[in-house]
Formats: structure tokens, C-alpha cells, sequence
């Protein structure tokens, strides 16, 4: 299993507007994060699996013109929405990469902060990627991961055929090679591959009103339908009428969504930092 392969959080290339929303939404944790690692002006970085938006934008105004930012997109639709924003918005340090996220081809010790967002989650062999990851940090460099826990994702009002679609979603994504708790591994995972200074932190989202990504839980759901319907613990009939009370729950304006928990854990490579 490769990463991409399975319809991950973002459900992102069937719809590239989908990613960009999602993206947005995260903004804000996003800014508070890159304001920890503290991103300099002049700082090259690497954005792996950007899709129609990542995190190319904040990394590109906080680097400044001295700086380069390259997103790596294997996704035709993605990197061609990724292209337009970027131009529509005026990102004139930033490049596209055509490759795959765990073998870029992109000059070793290279870069100030390599980052990657849900490609884990989406079925990324961890040893393959970190070490891609690790190769293209400088001494010194930051290595940074966002990756997703589903156990915070729940409903308020609570209501039991949400927590049970999504019991059922994170079993099916498994059973593909997916892994929406793979946020709890992070922290280990880049202590063990021997990053020094290892933080994190962890954010969530609240959807009020309207918000469409309240439904993303059910898109997933219904991406994954056969998958569910396969392991055997729910009947057709059954999974039908959890799917529509879960619809009507995201639809509902007096109901709020909370979203997984994203887990934003980085740590510097080791060796003496270059300028």
C-alpha cells in the first residue's frame, strides 16, 4: 500500500474545492503552529501531499521572497487546482512536484522544514516516508507531521448512530490500509527515528450552523460503504438508516460537529543548523 491510495480525510481528489475548505478551516491552528517552529524568511520547505492547497500559502508568506516552497502533488486534479491557487494567489516562491511523497527525488538535507498532513492516515508506509522526510531536512531542519485521531469525533448534541458510524468508518478505513487514529503514533514515531526536541500539540475543530465539512464524516462513511457492509457488523438496511440520521445530524444548524483530533508534532533533525 502506497500513500494516496485510500480515500483519505479530505476525500480530496474527487473534489479539489472539498481540500481547499478543509484546508481553510484548519488555518488557523495551522498559523499557531508554524508560529512554535517559528518559520523564517528565506527558509526552503517542503510541503509532501499538498493537494489543492496544504499548507503552501502561510509557508510561502511566512519564507518571503528569499525563500522557495515546493509542493509535492502526484494527483493530476490536485496539483492543477494546487497550480491555479497558487497563481491566483500570487505564491511566487512556490513550485508543484509531480512524484510520489515517499521517493521525490528532491536534493537530500536540503530544506529548513519538510511537513506532510494526513498521508499516514491515508495509507503512507511510516519507515518508507519518515526516512524520505528525514533525508530532505538540513542538520538541524524541522521535520513536521499532522495526523488525524477519530476518537474525539463526535456530535453535541451526543447521539449513538454517530459514534457508531464512525466505530464502523475508522474499522473499514483499516481494513483498506488506512489508519484514522494514526495521529497517537506520531510523537513515538519521530523520537524513535532519532529527531531531537520532539513537541506537540493537538486541535480540534467545532463545525457550527450550516458548515458543510459537518458532513464529512458521512461522505467517508459512504466512500467506505462496501468496506463497512463487508466486515459483517452492520446489515445494509441498518447502515441505510444510521447513514441518514447521521446526514440529517451534520444538516441539522442547532447541532455542532466536533472534528478528529489533529495531532501537529515536530522535531529538528539532528546535526549542527546551516544558514
Amino acid at each position: 500500500m502506497t500513500s494516496l491510495e485510500v480515500p483519505g480525510l479530505h476525500l480530496d481528489a474527487r473534489d479539489p474545492g472539498r481540500s481547499r475548505l478543509q484546508s481553510q478551516i484548519w488555518d488557523p491552528e495551522v498559523e499557531s503552529w508554524l508560529d512554535q517552529i517559528d518559520v523564517q524568511p528565506g527558509w526552503q520547505c517542503v510541503d509532501l501531499g499538498c493537494g489543492a492547497m496544504g499548507i503552501l500559502e502561510p509557508l510561502s508568506r511566512r519564507s518571503g521572497p528569499s525563500g522557495r516552497i515546493i509542493g509535492v502533488e502526484p494527483r493530476t486534479p490536485l496539483q492543477l487546482a494546487a497550480r491555479e491557487f497558487g497563481i491566483r494567489s500570487k505564491l511566487d516562491n512556490v513550485r508543484l512536484l509531480d512524484t510520489p511523497p515517499e521517493r521525490t527525488s528532491l536534493p537530500e538535507e536540503s530544506f529548513h522544514l519538510v511537513h506532510e498532513r494526513f498521508l499516514l492516515s491515508a495509507g503512507a508506509d511510516a519507515a518508507e516516508l519518515l526516512a524520505e522526510i528525514v533525508r530532505l531536512a538540513r542538520p538541524g531542519g524541522v521535520v513536521a507531521l499532522q495526523e488525524p485521531d477519530s476518537a474525539a469525533w463526535r456530535c453535541y448534541p451526543d447521539h449513538p448512530s454517530w459514534g457508531r458510524l464512525r466505530d464502523l468508518t475508522r474499522d473499514a478505513y483499516s481494513a483498506a490500509g488506512g489508519d484514522l487514529a494514526a495521529g497517537c503514533g506520531t510523537y513515538t514515531l519521530l523520537r524513535e527515528a532519532g529527531l531531537e526536541d520532539v513537541r506537540i500539540r493537538t486541535a480540534t475543530i467545532a463545525l457550527q450552523g450550516v458548515h458543510p465539512v459537518k458532513r464529512l464524516l458521512v461522505d467517508l462513511a459512504g466512500t467506505h460503504r462496501q468496506r463497512i457492509l463487508a466486515d459483517g457488523a452492520i446489515e445494509e438496511s441498518e447502515l441505510d438508516r444510521v447513514l441518514t440520521e447521521c446526514d440529517r445530524i451534520a444538516r441539522d444548524p442547532e447541532t455542532v460537529v466536533v472534528s478528529f483530533l489533529t495531532t501537529q508534532v515536530w522535531g529538528r533533525k539532528r546535526g549542527r543548523a546551516r544558514r
